[in-house]
């Protein structure tokens, strides 16, 4: 049974689940030097794994005037000034305070340990290794050409496969920030490599755009 109008059963979850895992497995590095393409893919399968967690997810509350705040999303970050450098979180803002704690994130499904950092930017056991985008990947800069936060920037998905570009504080502005063009997540690394992917206003299949 589905769960909701737009969203999945259990067993396609777990197929999906299954995929993306496999996939994951098979763009482990295989090498220690950074490579940007290789986490641009990994990017690729986490915000679609972000978007079928959504579609499942059916946020939408009638007494809840801001019930919008908890859709899944995936932020950009600096770590704090002390020790410089990017990071992303993937996460449903269920507290409605506008940043992610750890157990509203989620975990990475090949490694099982929590898609978050806190902003000092130091991990802990149970946390993935891949949110440290300048560390791990010596990536210097991060946006979304679709930016509407003050942050670096983020995307979040609807149960209706809809795409925001931020969340509203107020009461009522659901849609307001609806994709009305493709965003672009644009990277680039120390060496001056950039890669781009681009999502679709309605999200249905993203891709990688190569400089």
């Amino acid at each position: 049974m589905r769960n909701k109008k737009y969203g999945f059963s259990i067993l396609e979850l777990i197929f999906v689940l299954i995929i993306l895992a496999l996939i994951m497995f098979i763009a482990r590095p295989k090498f220690k030097t950074p490579n940007i393409t290789l986490l641009a893919n990994r990017l690729v399968v986490f915000l679609t794994y972000t978007r079928f967690l959504a579609m499942n997810d059916n946020m939408y509350e009638a007494n809840d005037k801001r019930w919008y705040k908890k859709r899944w999303t995936f932020k950009l970050q600096r770590c704090k000034k002390s020790e410089g450098g990017l990071y992303f979180t993937i996460f449903s803002d269920t507290n409605k305070l506008g940043h992610a704690n750890k157990t509203e994130s989620f975990k990475d499904p090949l490694e099982q340990k929590w898609l978050y950092v806190s902003n000092d930017c130091i991990l802990k056991k149970d946390e993935s290794p891949f949110v440290l985008l300048s560390k791990n990947y010596d990536i210097k800069s991060a946006s979304f050409t679709c930016n509407k936060t003050k942050s670096l920037g983020q995307i979040s998905f609807g149960y209706n496969g809809e795409v925001y570009a931020s969340n509203s504080n107020y009461k009522d502005e659901a849609f307001i920030n609806t994709l009305k063009n493709p965003c672009f997540l644009n990277l680039e690394n120390k060496n001056g490599a950039k890669i781009s992917i681009k999502i679709p206003k309605f999200f249905n299949k993203i891709a990688l755009m190569k400089h």
